[in-house]
C-alpha cells in the first residue's frame, strides 16, 4: 500500500477490509481511491482558480484607481482652462462693444471671427476633458 493511503476499516470490528469496491469505494490501477483522488484534484483546481480570481480583482482595483486618478486630472484641467476662456470671451465682447465702431473692419473681423473660432475649439477640448472625467 502506498504511503498515506487509507485502508478500509469496518465500523463494527475495526478490522481492515479488502479494498475491493467495499465501503472505501473503487480504486484506480495504483490502488488509490478514485473518489478521493478526484476530490483532491478538484480542490487544487479550485484553489488555482480562486488565486487567479484574486489576482484579477487586484489588477482591476489598480486599473479602477488609475481611471479615477485620470478623471480627477481631466476635471482639474478642464476647470483650469475654463476660467481664462470665459475671460477671453468677455474681453473680446467688450472690445467689440466699446471700440467696435472705431475699429477697422479687418480688426472687427479678427476679433469676431478668429478669436471666437479659437474659443470654440478650446471649448470643445474642455468638453472632451470633462467627458473623460466622468
Amino acid at each position: 500500500m502506498a504511503i498515506g493511503a487509507a485502508r478500509c476499516v469496518s465500523r463494527q470490528d475495526r478490522e481492515p477490509r479488502s479494498g475491493v469496491a467495499g465501503r472505501c469505494g473503487p480504486r484506480d490501477r495504483a490502488g488509490e481511491l478514485k473518489l478521493l483522488t478526484s476530490i483532491l484534484r478538484d480542490l487544487r483546481e479550485q484553489k488555482t482558480v480562486e488565486s487567479r480570481l484574486r489576482e484579477s480583482e487586484a489588477a482591476l482595483r489598480a486599473l479602477n484607481s488609475q481611471l479615477q486618478d485620470r478623471a480627477a486630472v481631466c476635471a482639474a484641467v478642464a476647470h483650469d482652462l475654463d476660467s481664462p476662456l470665459i475671460t477671453i470671451d468677455e474681453d473680446a465682447r467688450r472690445v467689440l462693444e466699446e471700440y467696435g465702431p472705431r475699429l477697422p473692419e479687418e480688426a472687427r473681423a479678427l476679433t469676431a471671427g478668429a478669436v471666437w473660432r479659437r474659443r470654440a475649439q478650446l471649448r470643445s477640448l474642455i468638453d472632451a476633458f470633462l467627458s473623460n472625467s466622468h
